[in-house]
């Protein structure tokens, strides 16, 4: 008996019984393990019998258009065949190759063409539950999608975690599945201890090291004014493969009926009402990805007086350590301890690692031009955020990039 007990407690933790249709488990405690987020087996199914459709219609298609080449050749029917196969095979490879790696290094982001990694330090258990919900008023059912997803820095810009389509569900609620594989990821993280580190053993990273010391900010001192607008190309994805892609495309087709139908020269068969409001429609549904993403396009600008974003100004800050960089993001840390986004001061190009280099670069560019300006000094301050997580967050990227907090007031 308890020869048997000694061996169930040997045996490697077994992933919880809610993710157990979206993940995989690789390797034991002798190894490295790795938790392989993907979409459900039922999708992954499907995505390998659209590829070999997909696959033989091409080769049947092709081989039909060739054999007419050059003399009979149908430019037109060729763009078809590519249209046709070309989505669903976009959807089957992205579906199939689209995964979130978890391991002892942090977390494995694997798109359709590009991988981005982040350590824990950078992550911790900042996972949360996205959902897309669509209800009238008057439905008694509902049409709802729920992912897992990453904070990143704040809980107003999250990364859709590739592969973490938990539930798609019509008049059943998909957000209670995804509460219950939530909490089986952060107990599997916890238990293996991933993200259970002390702050202060955290070494500086040399790389950020280097950035703060090489941070250019001389060459920028002789400016009167300093204005840094960076366009959140991946907010604007995020927000396009949510619903923004979906309105965008139906206000195109609505646009085209509206196009077919006032170029039809008979005008008794044209109806005006209708005309008008596939008009208005496709309109409306083009412009509202186009004002929701107005966020995403802001300018930071760096007076004397203070920093600009969002169209509110802040004073300056009474220590360097009030600006800070939590995920991928600039922040300010205001005098009631909230945390300010400069997001119009971030970049765009880059891996993980060398965009939190250019960033904590930039901070100190910043932190320069206001020193050399006297419009701040360092006073010895430390205002410590309102939000546990993100502080916590914050003051693992101090200890990265060697920045000594100073004593809270």
């Amino acid at each position: 008996m308890s020869a048997a007990r000694g061996r169930r407690a040997a045996r490697p933790p077994s992933l919880p019984k809610a993710l157990r249709n979206w993940a995989t488990l690789q390797g034991d405690d002798a190894s490295d393990c790795k938790v392989v987020l993907h979409r459900s087996n039922g999708i992954r199914i499907a995505a390998v019998l659209m590829l070999t459709v997909c696959a033989a219609w091409a080769a049947y298609g092709m081989s039909k258009w060739v054999s007419r080449f050059p003399t009979d050749l149908d430019p037109l029917e060729g763009f078809s065949l590519l249209v046709l196969l070309g989505v669903p095979g976009i959807w089957a490879a992205n579906a199939l190759r689209r995964r979130t790696v978890l391991s002892e290094d942090g977390v494995e982001m694997r798109r359709l063409l590009f991988t981005e990694r982040r350590p824990w330090t950078s992550v911790l258990s900042r996972f949360e539950l996205s959902t897309i919900e669509m209800k009238g008023e008057a439905a008694e059912g509902r049409i709802d999608r729920t992912r897992i997803v990453l904070v990143n820095g704040a809980s107003d810009d999250v990364i859709r975690l590739p592969g973490c389509l938990i539930g798609s569900s019509v008049s059943k609620n998909s957000r209670t599945r995804g509460r219950s594989a939530l909490y089986g990821l952060k107990y599997f993280i916890s238990r293996r201890k991933w993200n259970a580190f002390d702050v202060k053993d955290i070494k500086p990273d040399i790389g950020l090291l280097q950035a703060r010391l090489n941070h250019g900010g001389e060459k920028m001192a002789d400016k009167a004014r300093l204005t840094f607008f960076t366009p959140m190309w991946r907010r604007i994805k995020e927000g396009l493969c949510d619903r923004e892609l979906f309105c965008i495309c139906m206000g195109a087709l609505c646009l085209l009926a509206f196009s077919l139908d006032s170029s039809d020269i008979d005008s008794e068969s044209r109806n005006a009402a209708v005309e008008g409001i596939l008009l208005l429609s496709g309109g409306a549904l083009i412009a509202y990805p186009a004002y929701k993403s107005r966020t995403c396009f802001r300018r930071v600008v760096v007076t004397p007086e203070g920093i600009r974003t969002a169209g509110r100004s802040f004073p300056w800050p009474a220590s360097r350590s009030s600006l800070f960089v939590a995920g991928d993001r600039i922040f300010l840390a205001d005098r009631q301890g909230r945390p300010v986004a400069l997001d119009g001061a971030g970049v765009a190009l880059g891996g993980f690692q060398r965009r939190q280099e250019k960033l904590v670069a930039r901070c100190e560019a910043i932190w320069y031009w206001g020193v050399a300006h006297g419009a701040t000094r360092e006073s010895g301050r430390y205002v410590p955020l309102t939000d546990a997580d993100m502080q916590r967050e914050r003051e693992i990227f101090e200890k990265r990039s060697g920045i000594t907090a100073p004593s809270t007031a």
